[in-house]
């Protein structure tokens, strides 16, 4: 069976089924990340000053709470669960998995790794004028503070999904739209869902002097900016039952990464990334003979 997906940071924010499942087809893409860019200017930096993220997410499915650190860098982001390191370079590309109780490390093109995965319809919200549906606006529900800052709440539904979200976001935070894409699993490779574009709604900055579809009062085009999502509890409606997501940020600060958890360990063994393996071994299932095909 192929084992837990292969991008720690992504697996924050996604959730995956066995092929076949009716989970898997019914249910879009769960909230929980690590990955994903829009394009963005080579001389632009996703995060000019480090930003360390203490993450604790909650399966929906098992019930079980795991741990992850995420360290964002220029134009790099490292998360490290347990013995496992996942590197996202957006400089170069590709993402290193290095597993350091297995002795082996991977080198993958962003390329190969979206070709991976099983690709979704996704609708992105745009600015209003544009004339393409946005994502349901998110209701403000006050303030409180979660891990040592102050949010805001919001919550909204997406009936279409039969989704329901409920966001704190800390807006001191100022985020470019390729960073907030990069933490929400909005980036490419991957693909970000329907839950993704609440959370974007819900943290969007609102600049003075500018409109809701992005120009300032003379028209003049202006820089998204979005503050940082701090905790997400999703929840999805699916044949009478409900599926619960959560995400959380328990713990900010500017540290960078181990250097000693970031180099690939001497004498590591070089092998094909688990997201590569998983979707190889899962073709090779639906090719067996008899194989029902949906």
């Amino acid at each position: 069976m192929p084992e837990e997906d292969s991008f720690p940071l992504r697996s924050a924010w996604r959730v995956d089924f066995p092929k076949g499942s009716n989970l898997r087809r019914i249910l879009p893409l769960a909230v929980i990340a690590f990955t994903v860019f829009s394009a963005f200017a080579a001389d632009t930096l996703l995060f000019p000053k480090p930003l360390h993220l203490t993450r604790e997410v909650v399966d929906p499915i098992t019930g079980r709470t795991s741990h992850l650190e995420q360290y964002c860098l220029a134009n790099r982001v490292v998360s490290i669960a347990g013995s496992r390191t996942v590197i996202a370079d957006y400089d170069r590309s590709e993402v290193t998995e290095i597993d350091r109780e297995h002795g082996t490390y991977s080198v993958t093109p962003f390329s190969t790794v979206a070709s991976a995965r099983p690709h979704r319809k996704v609708i992105r919200a745009t600015a209003a004028g544009t004339g393409a549906s946005a994502a349901p606006a998110m209701q403000h529900r006050g303030t409180e503070r979660r891990a040592g800052r102050s949010v805001d709440l919001y919550a909204g539904d997406d009936a279409s999904h039969a989704l329901h979200a409920e966001i704190a976001v800390d807006r001191s935070a100022a985020l470019s739209r390729d960073a907030f894409d990069v933490l929400v699993g909005a980036a490419f490779p991957g693909e970000g869902d329907a839950s993704t574009e609440l959370i974007r709604s819900a943290s969007r900055r609102q600049a003075a002097g500018v409109s809701s579809n992005g120009t300032t009062v003379n028209g003049t085009s202006v820089s998204e900016s979005y503050g940082l999502p701090i905790e997400q509890t999703t929840r999805w409606d699916i044949n009478g039952r409900t599926i619960t997501a959560t995400n959380r940020v328990t713990r900010l600060s500017d540290d960078v990464a181990p250097s000693d958890l970031v180099a690939i360990p001497p004498g590591a063994r070089r092998v094909d990334s688990r997201i590569v393996v998983a979707a190889r071994e899962s073709e090779q299932l639906d090719a067996l003979p008899g194989k029902a095909h949906p």
